[in-house]
């Protein structure tokens, strides 16, 4: 494409709009905040929005410092540019099922899909995204105090700010950046290596990571084989960073819009230039409806070189060539039970990727994420409590049937319930885990807010406050959190598994 010298400039880009944003509340406001959000009501993100205010929070969607009000959303629909006029292709918007459930100058507290709190945003705006389509929005500033990273290759899911930081500290004086690492890219990285070289530039490889799930046993290896093969193909002269980037798959999913906000990420990563190659380029020129020529004017718009060699042509992906460790092993379930707050869900993500490189594949079931989608509708009652831990055991004994390897982190707080699920599984496959953390100390961190209300009165039939947690008798494993780590707590149940199941892997 543009054959145009990237120019002469030391280190990292200038970001988009001039300066990154940073939604990020100061550490000595977080106390205050997390109390505050104690008593708002709330508003459960999706994965997808969790991922976009993670973008946002960060500046890697600068110069958005929010989700989309009306004027803007509108503006961005009709025309790719914000109200004031400046280029924007992506319209990224909080939705809400019911705009009169909202209303304007409240304070909510937004929290992920395991109820943890992510930010607060006060509302200035509840809209309707689109005359007469029924689907509201919501708009205003946000204080964001707990940025979640990533459980698989979380050292390289870095912020825009980490990664301008180390493209600082070289002697690069520009950097391109390339976002895709599949056909003929992944089978010729000397062409894109010499393509760099000619230009002088350090290398930003900025991988987006569509949805993500730690117990996505392709997704882990895919990213594995990025991470293994980074240093061999570019040497130093590379950064890898991945992006979740939660792309929608309707009709705007490809074509230029999709171009134009990879490449202003990029810019606010630190980019000058953006490669891609020209098979690509084409299919997104294609879907977008729009000429190469307007392409490049608006890429020279946001300030962004578009670089494409005709010799990267791409090919159909392939499979990685790093393969799963995979052997011939019966499946079985790792069954986490302690009061809320005990740390169940850590250690089940933690675990999860360790037996990722041990060659399995895993299905995460966490009992917030399974009453959000599996069991939303149910009450706090025990039949009903029952009733969740039975559905949740019901899907673990088929995944456990068919050879894999279920992990589950519930409260679970009945024994009754617990040995109901053993009985569903094949024998010797069920392995409990007692997460074995005091009340007070599951109250100190409290990071839901949840022990607070229910001592308020505001929830009722709440664990370990009024009502009953039944400790199990005879766990496989039992992890003191107050005496060990959360790492320890991990080689705990690996060292019970490598002696029960995983004697193949070791």
């Amino acid at each position: 494409m543009s054959e145009q010298p990237i120019g002469t400039r030391q280190g990292a880009a200038t970001p988009y709009g001039g300066a990154l944003v940073d939604l990020l509340a100061p550490a000595s406001e977080h106390a205050a905040l997390m109390d505050e959000a104690s008593g708002l009501g709330s508003l459960q993100l999706s994965t997808a929005n969790t991922a976009w205010l993670r973008l946002l929070a960060t500046g890697a969607l600068s110069p958005l410092d929010r989700f989309m009000g009306c004027a803007d959303y509108e503006s961005v629909r009709e025309t790719m540019r914000l109200a004031n006029g400046m280029l924007f292709p992506w319209p990224i918007t909080l939705q809400v099922n019911d705009g009169s459930a909202w209303r304007e100058g409240a304070r909510i507290a937004l929290r992920d899909t395991r109820n943890h709190l992510l930010a607060i945003l006060t509302i200035e705006e509840v809209f309707e995204r689109g005359s007469g389509s029924g689907s509201f929005a919501l708009s205003g500033p946000m204080q964001a105090l707990n940025v979640p990273e990533p459980m698989l290759f979380p050292q390289l899911h870095r912020t825009p700010a980490e990664v301008r930081t180390m493209l600082e500290q070289t002697d690069c004086t520009r950097v391109v950046a390339v976002d895709r690492w599949t056909g003929r890219q992944a089978e010729r990285p000397e062409v894109m290596r010499r393509t760099v070289e000619a230009l002088d530039a350090m290398l930003l490889l900025n991988l987006p990571v569509e949805e993500e799930r730690i117990d996505d046993f392709d997704l882990y290896t895919r990213l594995r084989s990025w991470s293994l093969n980074l240093e061999e193909a570019f040497g130093p002269a590379a950064v890898l960073n991945f992006v979740n980037l939660p792309w929608n798959r309707g009709r705007e999913g490809h074509g230029a819009r999709r171009l134009l906000l990879h490449a202003i990420l990029h810019k606010n990563y630190g980019a000058h230039g953006y490669l891609f190659d020209g098979a690509v380029a084409e299919k997104h020129e294609g879907g977008g409806a729009m000429s190469r020529e307007s392409l490049l004017k608006l890429m020279a718009e946001i300030d962004v070189q578009a670089i494409c060699p005709d010799d990267l042509r791409a090919s159909p992906e392939r499979t990685s060539d790093v393969k799963p460790n995979e052997r011939e092993t019966a499946g079985f379930c790792i069954w986490f039970t302690g009061l809320p707050g005990s740390g169940k869900s850590t250690i089940a993500e933690r675990l999860t990727v360790s037996l990722m490189e041990h060659g399995r594949r895993v299905t995460l079931l966490d009992g917030d994420v399974v009453r959000t989608h599996l069991s939303r509708g149910l009450s706090y009652s025990r039949e009903d409590r029952d009733t969740n831990v039975q559905r949740i055991g019901f899907v673990a004994a088929e995944i456990v049937r068919h050879g894999g390897v279920a992990i589950c982190a519930a409260v679970s707080p009945y024994g009754s319930a617990r040995e109901q699920v053993r009985r569903m599984m094949p024998a010797g496959t069920f392995v409990e885990v007692f997460v074995d953390t005091p009340l007070s100390v599951c109250e100190e961190r409290d990071v839901k807010g949840f022990y607070a209300r229910a001592r308020r009165g505001q929830m009722k039939s709440f664990t370990g406050v009024d009502d009953p947690y039944e400790r199990p008798e005879h766990p496989e494993v039992r992890i003191a959190t107050c005496e060990s780590t959360v790492e320890e707590g991990e080689r705990q149940i690996l060292e019970y598994l490598m002696r029960a199941h995983l004697r193949a892997e070791a």
